[in-house]
Parts: structure tokens; sequence; C-alpha cells
């Protein structure tokens, strides 16, 4: 063989190899390129398909599991209460954050379910609504606050979900007049006679208190 030979071999081989080289290359950054992006999407859209906001990183109220238990037999032994939602207010934000809801109704429980999974907003604590804005006052300043559901702020996110409620009783955490941050929502199935509204009352203060107590 002569070395001429030898040279067109030699250097047919290393081109090979350069270009099964590449190839590889090519290939390993286009796999890695599919990865990133799958990752992307995983964390944008797969849980609740929720882009991450500013009510993500504000610390929520703890609600025990014996308070979660208590809420539980309340919704489930009454012919009156479809569902309680205990909300974190983050006033500096101006955002109300859930933190925990329980729903006895499964029409309701699949509108809710729509609504978290669509939603890429935090939800305001005052709006551009006036009524709104004197309820969370109200509440602010210790009230135990009931209103209609269509007048509410929650047939407005959730419209469809007016035939099964009637109406919303509200109550801050604490339930009194000092640095709230939080409030407890009821959901009524009818209107609640007097002395219903007042047991209600009772009882979501009393777990308002234990909401507060425990998120020290």
């Amino acid at each position: 063989m002569h070395i001429s030979d030898f040279h067109i071999i030699i250097t047919t081989k290393v081109m090979n190899f350069l270009s099964w080289k590449r190839i590889f290359l090519f290939s390993l950054l286009i796999s890695i390129i599919c990865v990133a992006a799958l990752f992307i999407q995983y964390d944008n859209f797969s849980f609740h398909r929720r882009i991450p906001t500013a009510g993500d990183k504000v610390k929520l109220l703890v609600v025990s599991r014996g308070t979660k238990m208590r809420i539980h037999n309340i919704i489930d032994k009454s012919n009156l209460v479809i569902g309680v939602k205990i909300l974190t207010l983050n006033f500096q934000r101006n955002i109300r954050v859930d933190t925990y809801t329980e729903i006895n109704n499964q029409e309701v429980q699949k509108l809710y379910d729509k609504f978290v999974d669509n939603r890429v907003y935090d939800v305001p604590i005052f709006t551009d609504d006036v009524k709104t804005n004197n309820r969370i006052l109200h509440i602010i300043n210790g009230d135990f606050t009931c209103t209609p559901f269509k007048d509410s702020l929650s047939y407005k996110l959730v419209p469809a979900a007016a035939p099964y409620i009637d109406s919303i009783c509200t109550i801050g955490v604490p339930p009194y007049n000092n640095d709230v941050s939080g409030m407890i929502s009821v959901y009524f199935k009818r209107p609640p006679l007097p002395e219903e509204q007042e047991e209600i009352f009772q009882i979501m203060r009393d777990i308002s208190m234990t909401i507060y107590n425990d998120s020290q």
C-alpha cells in the first residue's frame, strides 16, 4: 500500500468519525431541548394548569386536621350548609388565597374545580364593586356578614353555581377587629332561619378562633 493510499484511508475514517460525532451531538442537543420543553410545560400547566401567581408565596392560615374534620361533620350532617371556604387574606398585595374548601354537592364541586383549573390570576380582596368592599370592611370590623349569593363576588367568579347556592355568610379570622388575616365563608342551600344563622355564627366564630390560634 502506498503512503498516499494510507493517508486517504485515514482521512476518510477521520471524516466519517467526525460526521457520526456531529450527528450524535446534534441528536443529543435536540433531546435536551425536548426534555426541557416538557418540564416547562409540566410546571406551567400540569397542576391545575395554573401559572404561578403572587398567592403562591403567601403564608397560608393553618387549618388543622381536627378543624377539617369538624367542618366535614358540620356539612355532612346539615340540610342547610352546602360548603365552607377558608381564605387567607394578604392586604399588602390585595389578594385572597384559597386555603381550604369543602363542598357537599357534586355539581358545585365540578364548577369549583373548573374555576380553579382555569384560573391564572389571584382574586383581589378589594375590587371596583362598592358592595363587595363594604362587606370586607364589615368583616374586618368583626361582623358576621350575610348576603344573597347573586350579590357576592363568588357569583361573579362562578355564576353557574347560582341554582345550588342561596346565600353566603362570612366571618373574619380572627372573628373580631384585630389584624384580620383571613375569612371563613359558609354557603347555604336555602335562606337560614334566624336561629340557624345564630347557631352557624357561634360555630364559625369558634372555628375562626381555632384557626387563628393554630396559625400563630
